[in-house]
């Protein structure tokens, strides 16, 4: 059982060959196939402000024709996941994006559009465009509805990597929302006594208000049930009219669409009973002052990781990220494909080294 530093789950050995491509150790040979590449990085290159890994992102999309407020939109995302400690879903993930942009996968400059709604309910066509705008302009739909009707149920088809879930469920908690929202993804789980995987690890994020921005926010893979992969595939996949299953492609082929189906729900609580920021609150405090079987590590509910990563960023680390050697060795080679300045590592006085330069 591994860590998959996505969601908050656990990817397993019997996920099949392409797991090894999803780890952010395996950067270069899951994305770039530039062979072998050694350098030796310095402890101190490992350090990225927020601001400056935006702008190198956001330089990265920009010069492959997509518009700067989809870029922005993008980098913000991945910078999100990396913040939060999701490296998986981060920077690791944008030369993919540059990969799909470049097949032609991916139509960097699509907007959504609506197919047909109800007072509470739609369904979107992503267009193929990037994830993160079929993602946004889904949920805030959904909040509006919510506002509206009580509730929002959004489907959409035809989108693409969208980055982690709980971008979207956070969007519902601003406005003292419950959000939900799930992806289906590439086929990497096996069914029950099946040889062959069929559903993707299909995350799923679900958030709740409590009180003063203590909200529980679950992000999880759903790989430790086929199941729960199945019911978000249904969700996902099956109600969106999008691929679903084993007609989704892998990560690694650039040759066909994505066409992945994604589900957005905002809850209004005020159309329930009362107080419930308040039990929510209660019942996360009950939780935390539970005795712990280890005494260093106290018992968390979710979303407390994501805030101890953020805490680090911020409170130890002058707020940059602390990125792997693969990370930065790979981001350099593309910043040189591309032609953009390469991440600039902080110093010690919080400044950008000026002197960076990408690797020869």
């Amino acid at each position: 059982m591994v860590n998959d530093g996505m969601h908050g789950g656990f990817y397993y050995p019997n996920l099949g060959s392409d797991h090894e491509k999803l780890c952010p150790t395996l950067t270069r040979r899951a994305y770039f196939n530039q062979g072998d590449i050694h350098e030796k990085i310095a402890e101190d290159d490992l350090f990225i402000h927020k601001d400056e890994a935006v702008r190198f992102m956001r330089s990265c999309m920009e010069v492959k024709g997509c518009p700067p407020q989809h870029s922005e939109r993008l980098a913000l995302n991945l910078l999100e996941a990396d913040y939060r400690g999701h490296f998986s879903h981060g920077l690791n993930r944008l030369a993919m994006y540059v990969k799909d942009i470049e097949s032609g996968n991916c139509d960097p400059v699509a907007t959504p559009s609506v197919i047909k709604e109800s007072a509470s309910t739609a369904l979107i066509d992503g267009k193929n465009g990037l994830g993160v705008v079929v993602g946004e302009y889904s949920m805030k739909l959904a909040i509006q509805k919510a506002k509206e009707a009580g509730v929002g149920w959004v489907c959409a088809r035809s989108s693409n990597h969208f980055g982690i879930c709980q971008w979207y469920t956070q969007m519902a908690l601003e406005d003292g929302f419950l959000g939900i929202s799930s992806t289906n993804t590439s086929p990497l789980v096996t069914p029950t006594r099946a040889k062959t995987p069929v559903f993707g690890t299909n995350p799923i994020s679900i958030a709740v208000p409590g009180l003063n921005g203590d909200s529980f926010i679950l992000d999880m893979s759903t790989s430790s049930g086929y199941g729960l992969g199945m019911a978000v595939d249904i969700l996902c996949g099956l109600m969106s009219g999008s691929q679903y299953a084993q007609n989704i492609r892998k990560w690694t082929n650039h040759d066909v669409a994505a066409d992945l189906g994604q589900c957005f729900i905002a809850v209004n609580l005020e159309e329930f009973a009362p107080g419930i920021p308040d039990r929510v609150q209660s019942l996360m405090d009950q939780l935390r002052s539970m005795e712990s079987v280890d005494t260093k590590n106290p018992v968390q509910v979710p979303g407390d990781p994501e805030r101890a990563a953020m805490d680090t960023v911020d409170d130890e680390q002058q707020g940059a990220i602390k990125y792997t050697p693969d990370h930065i060795t790979s981001y350099r080679k593309l910043a040189q494909d591309l032609g953009v300045d390469p991440m600039r590592p902080i110093q010690r006085d919080n400044s950008i080294d000026e002197a960076a330069h990408w690797v020869d």
